[in-house]
C-alpha cells in the first residue's frame, strides 16, 4: 500500500515537470533541491534585492504568538506592469519550532495549482501556479497561497523564501512568452513565540 502511494506521488511529480516543461518551452532547468534548512536570526526587515522587478514576500497575520496558538503566513508576488503566466514558491520554516497545517490555501490569481505539498520533518512548502485568471499585466499585489503554521516551543524564527537569482528551479515568477524569472526581491518574515 505504501509503495502504491509513493508511485502514484513520483508519478504526478513527473507529470508537473513534464507539464511546466512543456508550458516553458523546454527552458526551465529541474534540480533537486537542497538539504535541511538553515535557520539563522536575521532581521525582521531583511531583504534580498537583485535587478528584476518581481517582489516575493511573506507576511505573517501576527508577529508575536504563544506556544500552542496558529499564525497564517501569506505569500504575496507583485510584478510591475509584467504578465506572469506562473510562479512557484518554496517555504522553508524550522519544523522544531512551526508546524504548517498539510492543508495549503491557495489565493484566486492562478487557476491552475498542480503541486501543493508540506513537509513537516523536513521544514518546507512547495507550491506550483500557473494560468492566470486574467492575462494582463499585474497591477497590484496578489496573494499566492497561505501556510496556517501551530508554534511548538518558545523563541524567536524565521520563515524563509528559498530564492536563487536568474534561476526557474526555485522560488520564481515566470513572465508570460519569455519564460524569464522575473523574481528580484524576496522578503521573510520573523515570528517571536512567547511560553
Amino acid at each position: 500500500m505504501k509503495f502504491t502511494k509513493l508511485l502514484i506521488g513520483l508519478l504526478a511529480v513527473i507529470l508537473v515537470l513534464v507539464v511546466l516543461f512543456r508550458l516553458t518551452g523546454g527552458k526551465t532547468k529541474i534540480s533537486p533541491l537542497g538539504s535541511k534548512p538553515e535557520i539563522t536570526s536575521v532581521p525582521h526587515t531583511s531583504v534580498i534585492p537583485t535587478q528584476a522587478p518581481g517582489l516575493m514576500f511573506l507576511a505573517a497575520s501576527k508577529s508575536s504568538l504563544k506556544v500552542g496558538e496558529k499564525v497564517k503566513v501569506t505569500v504575496n508576488l507583485y510584478a510591475e506592469k509584467k504578465s506572469v503566466s506562473g510562479s512557484d514558491a518554496i517555504v522553508k520554516f524550522d519544523p522544531a519550532v512551526l508546524k504548517a497545517d498539510s492543508t495549503v490555501e491557495t489565493g484566486d490569481y492562478f487557476r491552475q495549482y498542480p503541486l501543493k505539498a508540506v513537509d513537516n520533518s523536513k521544514g518546507i512548502a512547495r507550491v506550483t501556479a500557473f494560468l492566470p485568471a486574467k492575462e494582463e499585466p499585474m497591477t497590484e499585489m496578489k496573494v499566492l497561497l497561505g501556510i496556517t503554521f501551530t508554534a511548538l516551543k518558545a523563541g524567536d524564527t524565521t520563515v524563509t523564501i528559498e530564492f536563487v537569482p536568474g534561476t526557474t528551479n526555485r522560488s520564481s515568477i515566470v513572465e508570460s512568452k519569455t519564460s524569464r524569472n522575473l523574481l528580484g526581491t524576496v522578503k521573510e518574515v520573523r515570528l517571536t513565540i512567547n511560553p
